[in-house]
């Protein structure tokens, strides 16, 4: 089950087997993220997730705030697993974790049609779960070892291709040390 939302990150342009989803680091500061960010071409993202664990509601509506405006037309910018920081901003998308609300309550409270709800999964049965559950893509890894997730064994590229419910998976790479 998919869900289409106007102003949300559309699929790939034409010719693009692909999305790039680019993900911050928390490890930031808010200038910092600002200013990479707009050195990226125009039309290389299409999606930037506020990966922000560590920070309240109002940062996060700052940080939304400040990085919309750098994107390219059409690319989104989801608020990762606060809910209730993605909808005081108007997110284009939130992206739930294993400790967030499920897909199908995330959706309860997300405005018809406004919001696309996307989860991080570790696993094809995850994966199915989630579409299930109303998930509008799914975040898969991490694929790579990293220096983010130490003594977790990276999850690999074929875990990624198996079922996932008819939802479109994004790998999450995460190639920070």
């Amino acid at each position: 089950m998919t869900h289409e939302h106007p102003g949300a990150a559309a699929p790939p342009p034409a010719g693009r087997t692909h999305a790039l989803h680019v993900l911050t680091t928390g490890r930031l500061e808010l200038d910092a993220a600002a200013s990479i960010l707009s050195i990226i071409p125009a039309g290389m993202i299409d999606m930037l997730h506020i990966r922000e664990k560590h920070r309240s509601a109002h940062e996060l509506a700052a940080w939304y705030r400040r990085l919309k405006p750098l994107l390219p037309p059409g690319a989104a910018l989801a608020v990762n697993d606060r809910l209730d920081a993605a909808l005081a901003v108007r997110a284009d998308a939130v992206q739930l974790t294993g400790a967030s609300l499920s897909p199908a309550e995330a959706r309860e409270l997300a405005p018809p049609g406004r919001m696309r709800i996307g989860c991080s999964v570790h696993s094809p049965e995850e994966a199915a779960e989630a579409a299930a559950g109303g998930a509008d893509y799914v975040l898969y890894g991490h694929v790579y070892e990293t220096g983010s997730k130490p003594g977790l064994a990276p999850r690999g590229l074929p875990g990624a291709g198996r079922h996932r419910g008819g939802v479109p998976c994004a790998r999450h790479r995460h190639r920070r040390h």
